[in-house]
This record gives C-alpha cells, sequence and structure tokens, in this order.
C-alpha cells in the first residue's frame, strides 16, 4: 500500500503509472494534494483561487473512466494548478487588478485546454506580481506570496506562486509564463526546473498570428522528466500543432558527452555575485570530469550585451506599453522618468526611460536588430549545443512591497545589492533578456546552494530556437549527475 501522504512528493510520470495501475486514485491524489494546501498554503499564500468542488467532479469521472480501461491523455486524473493569468473557464483571470474581480474567463486559453483534453484536474490558480510586471509576487488583491526556503524573502515573479506552490509540493506541476525571466528566476530562487520556449511553441491566447512579443508561457517541475512531458502535452492537441506555431522537434543528443558546451559566468551590464559565479565554475569542472567538451574562456557571444539590452527595453516596452492611453496616470509618470534623462544619453537608465515614447522608426530598428542577432545566434549554434548562463544575479531577496504604481522597468523603483554593489533593478532583466530578445528556449536547472546565503541558485541552458527537447535533455542529464531540486526545510519539504 502506498501511504498518501507521500503521494505529493512524486514526479508527474510516476503518478501517471499508479492511477493507469489503478494503485492510485485521482480523487486519492486530489486529496493528498488538497490536505498540504490546507496546513501550508495559509503560510505561502501560493495558491489564491480553489476549485475543490468542480475538481472533485472531475477527478471522480476520470476514476470512473479508469476503472473502464479508458485513459483522457497522458495526465489522466492527475491534479493541478497553473498561474492566476492563465484563462481557465470560470475562473477568475485578474493579473493582481481589483477592477478584474469576479470576472471570470468565458474560455480556458490554448495551453490549459491542452492540458485539460491530456486529462489533467485543475484545481486552482497560483499568485502573480500585478501586471505580470515584478520579480516578486504582490498584488492589492491577493497580498504577498512568501518563498518555502525562507518566508522573508520572495519566490520570484512573476510565476512566483507557481514557484512557492510547487516548492512546497502543494501542486505536481505548474504552468507559468516568461517575458523577462518569470519562469527561470522563480525557478532559480526555489530550486526547480523550469522552461521558457521558444517563442510560439506553446500557444498563448489572441489568434496564432496575433500573440503579444517576446511572452511566452512555460512548465515548471521538480525533475528534467516533467519538463519534457509537459511540453510534450502543451504542444500536441489531437496531433502535432499546426499553423504559425512550430512544431517540437526531438532532442538530437542524448549522452552528456555528445554535448558541446559554452559557459558564462557573468557579464559587465549585470554582473552576478561571487557564489553564483562560483557555481556556473563548479559545473564547469563537472562537466569536463564528465568528458564533456566546454569551453569557458574567449566565449563571444553573438551581439555586444548593452545593446542587446537596449535592443531587448525597446521591444519589451512596445509590448508592454502599445496600448496605453498617452494620458494614462502610468504614461504620466514614465514621462516624468523620461524627462530626467537628455536627448543625447544613450546609457541602458535613458534607453528604459525613454522606450515607451519611442517612434515607430525607433522599434523597426531595433526590431530588425533583434532578426540580426538571431542570425548570429544560428551561427553560434553550429559551434555549441547549449549554452549555460546565469539567470538572476542573486538568489532570492527581502520582500519589497513597493507600491504598485512602481514596477520593476522604471529606472527609479528600486535597487538591488550584488556583493555590497547597489545595482538597478531593472538591470537584473539582462540575464533574461539574453534568450528572451531573440525567442531562444532556456531551460533552469538547480545548480547547487549559494555557499554564503544557504538559499537555492539556478542557472539556465539556452539553445537554438526550436531545440527545447535539446535544452531539456541536458538539464536531465546534468539531473543525473546530482542537479537535483532541495527540498526546503520543514514544514515546507519532504517528509
Amino acid at each position: 500500500m502506498i501511504d498518501p501522504s507521500s503521494l505529493p512528493f512524486l514526479p508527474v510520470t510516476t503518478l501517471r503509472t499508479l492511477i493507469s495501475s489503478s494503485e492510485v486514485t485521482s480523487i486519492e491524489l486530489l486529496d493528498a494534494f488538497l490536505a498540504r494546501v490546507k496546513v501550508l498554503n495559509p503560510s505561502l499564500n501560493a495558491i489564491i483561487i480553489l476549485d475543490e468542488k468542480a475538481a472533485r467532479e472531475r477527478a471522480r469521472f476520470a476514476d470512473i473512466a479508469t476503472k473502464q480501461n479508458v485513459s483522457w491523455g497522458r495526465l489522466h486524473g492527475i491534479p493541478c494548478t497553473v498561474k492566476e493569468n492563465c484563462h481557465v473557464a470560470s475562473m477568475d483571470c485578474t493579473i493582481g487588478d481589483p477592477l478584474l474581480v469576479q470576472k471570470p474567463s468565458a474560455t480556458s486559453e490554448p495551453v490549459v485546454a491542452r492540458l485539460i483534453e491530456a486529462g489533467a484536474i485543475i484545481f486552482g490558480k497560483t499568485n502573480l506580481p500585478e501586471a505580470a510586471a515584478d520579480w516578486q509576487s504582490y498584488n492589492l488583491v491577493y497580498g504577498s506570496t512568501n518563498n518555502p526556503f525562507n518566508l522573508e524573502l520572495t519566490p520570484g515573479g512573476s510565476s512566483g506562486g507557481s514557484a512557492s506552490a510547487l516548492a512546497a509540493c502543494l501542486t505536481p506541476f505548474e504552468i507559468g509564463g516568461d517575458i523577462g525571466g518569470s519562469i527561470r528566476i522563480p525557478a532559480s530562487f526555489c530550486s526547480l526546473f523550469g522552461h521558457k520556449p521558444t517563442y510560439q511553441i506553446l500557444a498563448k491566447p489572441g489568434s496564432p498570428g496575433n500573440q503579444l512579443d517576446l511572452s511566452v508561457r512555460g512548465p515548471l517541475a521538480r525533475c528534467a522528466n516533467d519538463l519534457k512531458l509537459l511540453m510534450e502535452v502543451c504542444t500536441t492537441l489531437n496531433g502535432p500543432a499546426k499553423g504559425f506555431i512550430p512544431v517540437l522537434a526531438p532532442s538530437t543528443k542524448t549522452d552528456i558527452t555528445e554535448f558541446r558546451v559554452a559557459l558564462i559566468e557573468s557579464d559587465p551590464v549585470c554582473p552576478v555575485n561571487e557564489e553564483t559565479r562560483t557555481l556556473v565554475k563548479s559545473v564547469a569542472r563537472r562537466l569536463r570530469k564528465l568528458r564533456c567538451a566546454v569551453i569557458t574562456e574567449n566565449i563571444e557571444l553573438p551581439f555586444d550585451s548593452e545593446m542587446m539590452m537596449k535592443v531587448y527595453l525597446k521591444l519589451l516596452s512596445a509590448t508592454l506599453f502599445g496600448d496605453l492611453d498617452e494620458s494614462s496616470t502610468m504614461m504620466e509618470k514614465l514621462k516624468v522618468d523620461a524627462g530626467k534623462y537628455s536627448d543625447n544619453d544613450e546609457s541602458i537608465d535613458a534607453t528604459a526611460a525613454r522606450a515607451p515614447f519611442q517612434t515607430l522608426f525607433q522599434y523597426r530598428k531595433a526590431n530588425s536588430q533583434r532578426h540580426e542577432f538571431r542570425t548570429r545566434w544560428e551561427k553560434f549554434f553550429e559551434n555549441y549545443d547549449v549554452l549555460i548562463a546565469p539567470i538572476f544575479a542573486t538568489p532570492a531577496f527581502q520582500h519589497d512591497c513597493t507600491p504598485a504604481d512602481h514596477p520593476f522597468w522604471r529606472p527609479s523603483a528600486r535597487t538591488l545589492c550584488v556583493d555590497g554593489v547597489d545595482t538597478p533593478y531593472h538591470h537584473h532583466v539582462f540575464w533574461s533578456a539574453l534568450t528572451t530578445t531573440c525567442y531562444l528556449p532556456s531551460t533552469a536547472f538547480p545548480a547547487g546552494i549559494g555557499s554564503e546565503s544557504g538559499l537555492p541558485i539556478g542557472l539556465q541552458i539556452v539553445c537554438r530556437e526550436g531545440a527545447d527537447l535539446m535544452a531539456i535533455q541536458f538539464a536531465a542529464c546534468l539531473e543525473e549527475q546530482g542537479y537535483k531540486c532541495v527540498s526546503p526545510p520543514a514544514p515546507y519539504g519532504c517528509a
């Protein structure tokens, strides 16, 4: 007999086997997760919407189907949660805005529909920052989410509730989103695996040809194989995805010794702290011992880092502010920031401040530069299979619930301390922009525990466009070498 209290700690792939073999029912599995939610969620505030009644009813039907030897799909009878800004029919989707409370979604968005089609049971939603635009998960509707490794710290954002719930085993997997590290940073802060897919390989709300630039949906999990399963499920609905959405390609490499690896440990645009650099070096040493081809010296990225950062900020601003009325309160505040810089100031801070007001010509130039970078990345990946890089400059940091009208992209909003040096908050988007600007896939993996902070630190595996499963496969190879999720301390971790 299986101890029901142990079920929430098992991989999705194992849970599938237990349900299909009738060793565990879907109802039993749902109850096991809900029991942890009841005890642990109040202190974490990770899951902020619950629909236990509907989930229990669907689980009951899943169990009936199992008894009749009928499978709904690869996630048959498995309960889960998704990020609050994912549209789920009949559930609120406020994105932290009080004006959107009690206005439930009419339909489920494509990724959610694919989970349901595969047999998943969505029993709740997880917290995020307002507008899904911060590396913390605080908003005026649901409050602040805490990190299970230390309740005084942020679990990251914007998929912070996703990471907190998953690390505490309140859910077996999560679906988040990423435009500025919103999957990878929470994964790093909470010792998880997460995948930012190639742009448009997972469909988002809207028509395939009219989706937000840079923004993607993607999975978080506690093992690399679960990431692979979720990517396969979410890119398939009654057969391969068609139209504008690319089809997921299998990895051409399987063994760790086959991979050609480039590593970068820091960058002048956004220097990372010493304990993160130490972990990058440690990974390099481990790979060399395994006879993996590793290059750490004289690596030439496909662009000037400062130029790439400026291009990203312009593209990001076009996505975030393109539909805002220029006379809105937000835009008025941003105008004040922009006015602090002279016209000939070409710094990153000045670019960030002026980007919301760029001309069409300036946007087109940035977009053209982005596509030039994409071509250069393709040439880069002729010499390497994967690039390992930091995800963030530091481990998880203290909560800073600055009012929601001061989001991270305002240069004056906040700073973060890196090895004793205060750095502008928005500069830390650099490591996310490294891949997001050019639509590259990126898999976050747990690299270890910081020597000084005692906190989880993750790194990211970057591949060429469309090579999502290669990035995940390399993460799986690293997992076999001990780069696994670390359990939070009691009571949030494994028994």
